[in-house]
């Protein structure tokens, strides 16, 4: 792995560290009802979640890469169209669990 890949690997690591601790924290702080009252609060959760998804995904990545793990290159249009998709759903889909 690279110098560079290793940076990476340990700043994702990082940020999933940084977003547990946020959600541990937003967890003592209310409950599903507090969420409900504070849509601000709200939304910094589920932020918080996508965001730890996504880096769980690059470091998934960053280790399949090292183990040589290689995939067909996709054209630059269908990947962002459906990186797009994937946000919108798992956004729409953490959110609309937290409410209900």
């Amino acid at each position: 792995m690279t110098e560079f890949a290793k940076e990476q690997l340990a700043e994702k690591v990082a940020q999933c560290a940084d977003a547990l601790a946020d959600l541990q924290n937003y967890r003592s702080v209310g409950t599903l009802d507090y969420l409900r009252a504070n849509p601000d609060t709200y939304y910094a959760v589920c932020f918080r979640f996508i965001s730890a998804i996504e880096s769980l995904f690059d470091i998934g990545q960053y280790l399949l890469n090292e183990k040589g793990a290689r995939r067909e290159p996709a054209r630059h249009s269908d990947t962002s169209r459906e990186r797009g998709s994937y946000q919108r759903t798992a956004f729409k889909t953490i959110c609309h669990d937290v409410r209900v």
